[in-house]
């Protein structure tokens, strides 16, 4: 959940400041008509009220922006829109106007809005009648003026004391609808911290599109977890003060590394810290610039890499909600029979379109998925997207093959992993039979007794399990005694080396051998040439796949190329 900064205002020691929840709309075919109305009165209304604001200068040399009211009579159809959507166009063309009046050259002159070119949304102001709202959230479920109670997905709640201010509506490109509301909520200035020789400590948090836990740890509830003892104040919407006192440089540096970490693991950006700590002569304002002059510079540290090509940042902010709208693309890799050279069946695997950098090359988000505790959403979306797959293919009788699901290590170590995938397989009705997931020894935090219980869950689950990569610098013939799996696949490691290479084949052959003795096939990756599809041949391999055969491919261009025929 990503948590919005705007400006606040004070009211004594009393600080407003505003707080962005974004939800998962799931409006009924009639409150989509309605909003698919309001997103085309909202442009409509703004082009005439541009018009007519550009008609009356031509003729009197003044200013004037007319309100939506007086459209209405001659454009009936505005009044079946929630009026303060219309309201707030108004405000939006009048605040673009000022914007151009006082920095032309930075803001420009308001343009009209087109269809094609403009987003779909419109926003909202919440109105208060006594003890009355015309906008405010329930369980499960929003509600809007004309709209009504509209479904509605959380992932966070408003917190007590915080006011529903106003609501935009949101359609994306995919189809989605989503809606960001706004709530203020009164925060308080901190008393100023008395100085105490040998005891205080300054320390400052900044933490940019924060990230709320699937437990629903906030930032101040880690800080207040590290420092028990100490006082937490929240000093913006995403920046912290914690002042400690009677610690030890030693615990205190610990206490600091351990909260720092914490919030690392559950924010989707950057998490910057600033730290002062002195034992005599204390100032407290000196604490605290100098806490904030460490954190800007590692702030500055983070951009300047991001100039260079780092775009770890710009990437983690958006997995979670790229995830969510389908911009991870399924694809396929066709798996071929050595004998008959056909396909006998497919890997999925997925390409990352972000919406500033393009195709993303995966070694550059995969990491970053793991760090942030993200694998588990992109693997099932995977897996979800492969049973959609396979029951489409039953229902237009295509001929059917198993796809292979790539598990990252954190997938695996979900508790429930088994469970889900079962509701999954349960939810489309597809046959288990052709349901792959290919799993490794590569995990650096699961050890081979972890895998081993891991994938005996799977299969359990009647789905088949591959130990892939085997052959790669992490594994050991060892797995091969403590777990059970249905297929090996041989890393491309050993299979670009295979071609003239006798080390290279004597372990091929030793691997297969082996498996064909437990009964169990053996594929390979990464073949890109005809004498490499020979020795794995004669080597007692089953099938391949590679760059010989075909790169990933689209789903649709899957079909076509070889179900279709």
């Amino acid at each position: 959940m990503k948590q919005e900064k705007q400006d606040g205002h004070a009211e004594g020691n009393r600080v407003i400041q505003y707080n962005t929840i974004k939800v998962r709309l799931c409006p009924t075919p009639e409150q989509e008509e309605l909003f698919q109305k309001t997103f085309g009165c909202c442009r409509y209304i703004w082009n005439q009220m541009l018009s007519d604001h550009e008609r009356f200068y031509e003729e009197t040399d003044a200013h004037f922006i007319p309100t939506p009211a007086k459209y209405k009579k001659g454009a009936p159809f505005l009044k079946e829109v929630d009026n303060q959507a219309l309201t707030q166009e108004y405000n939006r063309l009048s605040q673009a106007f000022r914007n151009f009046f006082r920095d032309p050259k930075t803001f420009g002159y308001p343009k009209f809005k087109r269809k094609k070119d403009d987003r779909d949304s419109f926003t909202a102001c919440n109105q208060f009648f006594g003890s009355s709202a015309t906008i405010y959230a329930t369980r499960d479920a929003v509600r809007m003026t004309k709209a009504g109670l509209v479904k509605a997905k959380f992932s966070r709640r408003p917190r007590s004391g915080w006011k529903l201010t106003r609501l935009t509506v949101e359609r994306t490109k995919t189809g989605k609808y989503y809606g960001y509301l706004l709530y203020t909520c009164p925060t308080y200035q901190p008393e100023p911290v008395e100085a105490t020789a040998e005891r205080t400590i300054g320390l400052k948090y900044s933490v940019s599109h924060f990230y709320v836990a699937d437990n629903g740890n906030s930032a101040d509830e880690v800080l207040e977890e590290y420092f028990r003892s100490s006082l937490v104040f929240r000093m913006t919407g995403d920046e912290y003060l914690v002042a400690v006192e009677d610690a030890t440089y030693d615990t205190f540096i610990k206490s600091v590394n351990d909260a720092h970490h914490k919030l690392d693991n559950i924010s989707l950006g950057l998490v910057s810290v600033g730290y002062a700590w002195e034992k005599v002569d204390i100032d407290a304002e000196k604490l605290i610039g100098r806490a904030e002059g460490m954190m800007r510079e590692e702030k500055q540290k983070y951009y300047k890499n991001l100039k260079k090509g780092h775009h770890e940042p710009i990437i983690k902010q958006d997995l979670l909600s790229d995830i969510e709208n389908g911009n991870f693309i399924v694809c396929l890799v066709p798996k071929v029979d050595v004998d008959t050279e056909e396909v006998v069946g497919a890997e999925a695997v997925v390409r990352y379109h972000h919406k500033d950098l393009g195709i993303m090359n995966p070694g550059k988000y995969l990491t970053l998925l793991e760090e942030t505790k993200l694998s588990h959403y992109l693997d099932l979306y995977v897996f979800e997207e492969v049973c959609k797959t396979l029951r489409r293919w039953e229902t237009e009788d295509l001929p059917m093959i198993p796809i292979a699901v790539n598990f990252a290590g954190a997938t695996l170590r979900q508790i429930d992993v088994a469970e889900k995938m079962t509701a999954l397989i349960e939810k489309y009705h597809v046959s288990c039979e052709y349901l792959e997931v290919e799993v490794s020894e590569s995990y650096s935090d699961m050890n081979q007794e972890m895998l081993a219980e891991t994938s005996n869950k799977i299969r359990k689950s009647n789905v088949r399990v591959i130990l892939d990569h085997f052959g790669a610098k992490e594994s050991t013939v060892a797995i091969l005694t403590i777990m059970e799996f249905d297929g090996l696949k041989i890393d491309k490691s050993i299979v670009t080396n295979i071609v003239g290479n006798g080390r290279s084949q004597s372990v091929a052959k030793a691997v297969t051998d082996a498996c064909c003795q437990l009964g169990v096939p053996v594929s390979a990756s990464g073949v890109e040439t005809r004498d490499q599809l020979n020795v794995l041949k004669e080597l007692g391999c089953s099938c391949v796949q590679g760059s010989l055969f075909n790169k990933p491919i689209t789903i649709d261009t899957f079909e076509v190329r070889y179900l279709k025929g």
